[in-house]
């Protein structure tokens, strides 16, 4: 599953009437095809070769040469500078001045000094609103000379801008009527235990006194920039999930999980092995982080126990046996919040502890007595290796692949295959749809073209906090049918393999599933058509196919 994060904070667009030595970009055709003859030359060009390619002389070539250096596009040895690259281009390069200007500007860690807007100011006079000073200048004005040229965010603004602030022979002042709030966005997300991380922060903000025109003035403007690097999503998720309410547990690096004491833990973050958070203050620098979907580690072997036993209990609706209860806790053991400890240590207490603890759990207990005594529920025994394969008996051995549980399953069908029905109420869960995906993909290799339909709970444990549309949309980029038990008030004990051609319909019956762990054999058993099959799932198919029938006719 894919952890996502959002990083957002609020800022400040600050404004400032300067006077100082800045550039502006200008049309110069003439450089731009200097320019583009030193792309053509691998960026490098000299008085010799503007001589040759534009039949000039010598003296005029010189002249040329010593402008583009003075311009800034190429250096004095002849190589072409980013400037350059954006002369090439555009065609304007940047002309040096010196006088009053008035600038938008905007600062954080990760974006670095950012010129939103900028515009030579006709009206120095308001810098009698506040006193204009030589000294002490804000860090920004230093920081944004840095020798880059910035283009404004206005609409139908192609000029770009150089500042160049000294602290000698320049003025400052803050213009603060003009200054806006500006939000920054960043967005992060882990998958499969790799960072990645957005290459542009998005800055929205609205710009005040660009224009003496009311109509023209207040421009909300958007943009995205580059990320400084400054900020390690790493680094940052370990430390902020690491302290104040999270000290109890803490993200674990080489896991990438956040560890968290089974006390702590909500109903619906015991099922489905994700929390979401939202940090405050937490996250330095940022006045909000959303992070969706962050995947949970039991702290401790207590904790583990604890858990194991609770989804044990989940997955028991009913009678069942012992050897079934050992083999649904090793599947569940196989799952993400487990990575965190020895699960060998895990399943002998957890099964100690059901042994011992009857008592304390009469539920379980009875379940367990019944199931043993009256062989209620149908069970994979462990020599499920050396029984039989017969018409009516279907082996898995995932170390295999599938393919020829697929093969054992469909021999001697009659006709050809239309759909196959896989009905199993855990199946939307987000271990068992990983699994699902794998097995999805084996029945199309080995028998071709067919609609797979899926029956399956979108609230299995109903807690009632599950949202049907995004389980819906996840289930239906596996299956090309997609059914959810609630819709039809069905609860069936049994998992089933429902397979469907032009000339019969064949059930197996598979008690722990195709997903519920994919690490030891598994067993199906073929079922007669009325016997053995769950009543509310066998209406269910055999409504669907009605209605196949009355829609192809």
């Amino acid at each position: 599953m894919k952890m996502d994060v959002q990083l957002r904070t609020k800022g400040q667009v600050e404004v400032y009437d300067v006077i100082t030595t800045f550039a502006v970009s200008a049309p110069a055709v003439g450089l731009q095809k200097l320019c583009q003859h030193a792309q053509l030359n691998e960026n490098y060009i000299d008085e010799k070769s503007i001589e040759d390619q534009f039949k000039l002389k010598p003296g005029a070539s010189r002249n040329l040469f010593i402008n583009g250096i003075q311009s800034g596009v190429w250096t004095k040895e002849g190589n072409l500078t980013d400037e350059g690259h954006e002369t090439a281009l555009t065609g304007d390069v940047l002309i040096k001045e010196v006088g009053p200007l008035r600038i938008w500007t905007y600062e954080n860690e990760v974006t670095g000094p950012v010129l939103l807007h900028a515009g030579r100011s006709r009206i120095v006079k308001q810098f009698a609103e506040t006193t204009p000073q030589t000294k002490h200048a804000p860090n920004i004005l230093d920081n944004i000379s840095d020798g880059k040229s910035r283009r404004g965010l206005l609409q139908r603004e192609d000029r770009r801008w150089q500042i160049s602030w000294t602290n000698k022979g320049s003025a400052w002042s803050i213009a603060e009527k003009f200054g806006t709030p500006a939000e920054l966005v960043w967005n992060w997300n882990l998958d499969e235990g790799k960072w990645t991380v957005e290459d542009q922060l998005n800055l929205n903000c609205k710009l005040i006194g660009t224009s003496s025109n009311k109509d023209k003035d207040g421009q909300v403007v958007t943009s995205n920039y580059s990320h400084t690097g400054t900020l390690d999503p790493e680094t940052s998720i370990r430390d902020w999930l690491s302290s104040g309410r999270f000290s109890q547990g803490g993200w674990d690096v080489k896991l990438q999980g956040l560890k968290r004491p089974y006390s702590e833990l909500t109903e619906s973050e015991k099922l489905q092995y994700t929390t979401d958070e939202v940090l405050k203050s937490e996250a330095d620098g940022w006045d909000e982080v959303k992070i969706n979907a962050i995947p949970l580690l039991a702290k401790t072997l207590e904790d583990a126990t604890e858990w194991s036993s609770f989804i044990l209990e989940n997955q028991t609706p009913g009678y069942t046996t012992t050897e079934r209860t050992e083999r649904v806790l090793s599947d569940i053991l196989e799952d993400e919040p487990f990575r965190s400890v020895d699960t060998k240590s895990v399943y002998d207490r957890t099964m100690q502890q059901i042994a011992s603890n009857r008592s304390k759990n009469p539920r379980l207990s009875k379940f367990l007595h019944a199931g043993d005594d009256l062989d209620a529920v149908a069970f994979v025994p462990k020599q499920v290796e050396r029984m039989k394969r017969d018409e009516y008996t279907a082996i898995l051995n995932p170390g295999e692949g599938y393919d020829d549980f697929i093969r054992q399953m469909t021999e001697n069908l009659n006709g050809g295959i239309k759909n196959i029905w896989y009905v199993d109420r855990f199946a939307a869960l987000t271990d068992q749809r990983k699994r699902l995906s794998k097995i999805v993909t084996s029945f199309k290799d080995v028998l071709g073209k067919f609609n797979f339909g899926l029956l399956t709970a979108y609230d299995p444990y109903s807690k009632g906090d599950r949202d049907r549309s995004v389980y819906l949309k996840k289930m239906k980029e596996i299956s090309d049918t997609v059914r959810f038990m609630e819709d039809y008030n069905i609860a069936p004990h049994n998992r089933y393999v429902v397979i469907q051609t032009d000339k019969e319909t064949r059930w197996w019956s598979l008690p722990d599933g195709l997903v519920s762990g994919m690490s030891r054999v598994k067993s199906a058993t073929k079922l007669e058509p009325g016997r053995g099959i769950e009543e509310s799932v066998s209406n269910f198919i055999n409504s669907v196919e009605k209605k196949n029938k009355e829609e192809s006719q």
